[in-house]
C-alpha cells in the first residue's frame, strides 16, 4: 500500500488531566491478517514494515477518562500551532495537570508523539506548565539508536533555554537557534514561518489533526465546519454528504446549500459594526433538507425544511459526515470525543466502517474516537488491537490499556459480550441502587 505523506502512531501523556502516570495510546497493529481492511501495511525508508490500524476506539465509564487522551491531542494541537504568537508572560492555558496529588499539581505536563512523515518514523515530546521545560524531536533511519534533530531544555532558575542541533537535522543550521526564542513558545511552532524542509512536514502532521471534543465543539459542526469543508453544492464532497445521509435512512430526500450576500441581512443601525458582522457570519449559511411532501391531490413532490429544525441526532451527523468524508479524502486524521452522540448505532457502525474499507479510505485516513457504545465493537467490526478502555482508581486516577493486553485473547473475539459481562472491566459500577432512597450501603 502507498503510505500518505503523515500518519499518527502513538500518543504517551503524563500528569495530565486525571492521568497522573504515564499512559499510553497507538495505532499499532498486531500481527495478524483478519479484517485486513482494519489496518494499512507499508514500508519506511529503513525497511521497516509498519502497519497502522485505520481506526480504534476508547470505551469507559463516566469521568473513566476517555475524553482526556481527546484534550491531549486538543492541547498538543493548540501549542504548535499558536505557541509562537503567545506574548512573553502569557500562561498556557492548555496546561492542566493531575489535580488530585500534591506533588503532581504543579508538576509539568508531558506528551510525547510518534509520528510517520515521508516514510521516517518522528518521535516528538514536550514538558510545560506554564512555560515550555523540554521540547525534542528524533528521528529513526533505520539505525539501531534515534537521531537527535534537536532539544530544547529550559531551566527554571533563570529562565534561560539551551537549544541542541543534532544530527537528525540534515541542512544548514538555521540563524534563529541563537535567537532568543521565548519560553512560551514551541521550537516547532516557531518553524511553521521559517524554512526548514522536512520539518515543516513534522509541524504539519501535528499541527492539523483534526480534534473534535463535545459539547466544546458541536456549536460549530453546521455552521462553520461544514461550510468550510464543502465550498460548495457542485464538490464531490457535498454529494457524498447526501447520499450518506440517504443512506442513513433519515427520511432525507436531498439537501441544498445556500450562502447569503452581506446585503440580505437587515440588521438595525444600533448594532455595532462588529456585532454585525458576527451576525453575519453566523448566519450567511442556510441548510434546507427535503422531504418527501403529498399535496391536497395526492401528487408527490419535496418541501424543504431548515436543517436547524432536525432532530439533534440529522443535525449532528451532517456537520459529523462534512468532516469525516473531509478527512477520508485528505487522508488525514480524525480524533473524535463522543462519535454516537445522538446516532443511532448503526449509524456510527457505518461511520467506522468507512475508515475500514478500503474502497471508501483509499488515502488511508485514520480515526480515533471515544464512545459509551458497546454495540461499536460488536459483531465482528474491530479487532482486539482497535479497542482501548479507560479505567479510575480509587485515587481518581485514569489507567488506559487495550483489548490485546489481555492474555488468551483472539485477534477478534465476541468483545461486546465480554466487555458486558465485566471481563475487561472498565465498566461503571452500578450496584447499590436502593442506596439513592435509602442511604444505606450493602455490604
Amino acid at each position: 500500500m502507498e503510505l500518505r505523506d503523515s500518519m499518527i502512531m502513538a500518543i504517551k501523556l503524563k500528569n495530565f488531566k486525571s492521568y497522573k502516570d504515564e499512559a499510553e495510546f497507538s495505532f499499532y497493529a498486531l500481527p495478524n491478517t483478519e479484517l485486513s481492511g482494519n489496518y494499512s501495511e507499508f514500508a519506511l525508508n529503513g525497511e521497516e514494515i509498519v502497519r497502522a490500524l485505520n481506526a480504534a476506539v476508547i470505551l469507559g465509564a463516566n469521568a473513566s477518562g476517555k475524553s482526556n487522551v481527546i484534550w491531549a491531542f486538543r492541547a498538543l494541537n493548540y501549542l504548535i500551532r499558536q505557541s509562537r504568537s503567545f506574548e512573553r508572560n502569557h500562561k498556557i492555558s492548555a496546561y492542566d495537570a493531575f489535580a488530585f496529588d500534591e506533588q503532581f499539581e504543579k508538576a509539568p505536563v508531558e506528551i510525547t508523539v510518534e509520528l510517520i512523515v515521508k516514510r521516517q518514523k518522528y518521535t516528538y515530546a514536550i514538558e510545560f506548565n506554564d512555560v515550555i521545560h523540554k521540547e525534542s524531536l528524533t528521528v529513526e533511519n533505520g539505525s539501531l539508536l534515534p537521531t537527535l534533530v534537536f532539544s530544547r531544555d529550559t531551566n527554571d532558575g533563570d529562565n534561560v533555554h539551551h537549544i541542541l542541533i543534532g544530527e537528525g537535522w540534515t541542512h544548514e543550521i538555521p540563524e534563529w537557534v541563537s535567537m532568543d526564542i521565548m519560553t512560551n513558545h514551541l521550537i516547532l511552532s516557531e518553524l511553521s514561518s521559517k524554512m526548514a524542509y522536512e520539518l515543516n512536514d513534522v509541524y504539519e502532521a501535528l499541527a492539523y489533526i483534526n480534534v473534535f471534543i463535545h459539547p466544546v465543539d458541536m456549536r460549530m459542526l453546521n455552521d462553520q465546519i461544514a461550510p468550510i469543508v464543502i465550498k460548495s453544492s457542485s464538490t464531490e464532497i457535498f454529494h457524498r454528504l447526501i447520499r450518506l445521509i440517504r443512506v442513513a435512512d433519515l427520511g432525507i430526500k436531498d439537501i441544498s446549500m445556500i450562502r447569503h450576500n452581506d446585503d440580505e441581512f437587515n440588521i438595525p443601525d444600533f448594532v455595532s459594526e462588529s456585532q454585525k458582522r458576527k451576525l453575519i457570519e453566523d448566519n450567511r449559511w442556510e441548510f434546507r433538507a427535503y422531504h418527501k411532501y403529498i399535496n391536497s391531490q395526492q401528487q408527490e413532490g419535496f418541501r424543504p425544511w431548515d436543517l436547524k429544525n432536525e432532530s439533534m441526532g440529522t443535525q449532528h451527523l451532517f456537520g459529523l459526515g462534512a468532516v469525516i468524508l473531509s478527512v477520508l479524502e485528505m487522508g488525514s486524521l480524525l480524533v473524535y470525543d463522543e462519535l454516537n452522540m445522538a446516532l443511532h448505532p448503526e449509524i456510527t457502525r457505518l461511520l467506522v466502517k468507512l475508515f475500514q474499507n478500503p474502497e471508501t479510505n483509499p488515502n488511508h485516513a485514520q480515526l480515533l474516537f471515544t464512545t459509551h457504545d458497546a454495540s461499536v465493537i460488536g459483531e465482528s467490526l474491530m479487532r482486539c488491537d482497535q479497542v482501548w478502555l479507560a479505567e479510575k482508581d480509587k485515587n481518581g486516577c485514569s489507567h488506559l490499556f487495550s483489548i490485546q493486553d489481555f492474555e488468551n485473547v483472539p485477534i477478534v473475539p465476541p468483545m461486546e459480550q465480554w466487555y458486558r459481562s465485566g471481563r475487561f472491566g472498565a465498566l461503571p459500577n452500578i450496584n447499590q441502587v436502593h442506596y439513592i432512597f435509602t442511604g444505606e450501603v450493602n455490604e
